[in-house]
């Protein structure tokens, strides 16, 4: 997606799942709003325009719908510095990436290798 302003004063809480974007295969936070036969997905800190809105027309059979489920899921919980210790190989983790300042993404990486080292902050 391209890089994003905050707009939203709305908590976390408000906002339990995560979606996958068509553009960036990024995770966002997001909550969801049905109005009749069309689905509004409203991103997380993020204005009206970066709404995405799917009308039930457009899901042309069943293969449509579950592919669309799958870009659904409960937000991802952070892991904390103490915690580092649980992660492992093979082990999938949501990632971030910063492409530059104001445009952080995150998303889902397998764990190659880890390297145990002490945290600089």
């Amino acid at each position: 997606m391209a890089p994003r302003k905050s707009t939203s004063t709305l908590s976390s809480q408000q906002f339990p799942l995560e979606f996958q974007a068509d553009d960036d295969d990024a995770w966002y936070a997001i909550r969801l709003l049905l109005h009749g036969k069309t689905l509004i997905i409203k991103y997380e800190r993020f204005s009206a325009d970066y709404d995405d809105v799917f009308k039930a027309a457009e899901f042309m059979n069943l293969d449509d719908v579950e592919s669309f489920g799958w870009r659904f899921r409960k937000v991802s919980l952070q892991l904390q510095d103490n915690e580092c210790n649980k992660v492992v190989g093979r082990m999938t983790i949501c990632a971030s990436h910063a492409f530059a300042e104001d445009d952080l993404c995150f998303y889902d990486a397998i764990v190659e290798k880890v390297q145990h080292k002490e945290h600089q902050f």
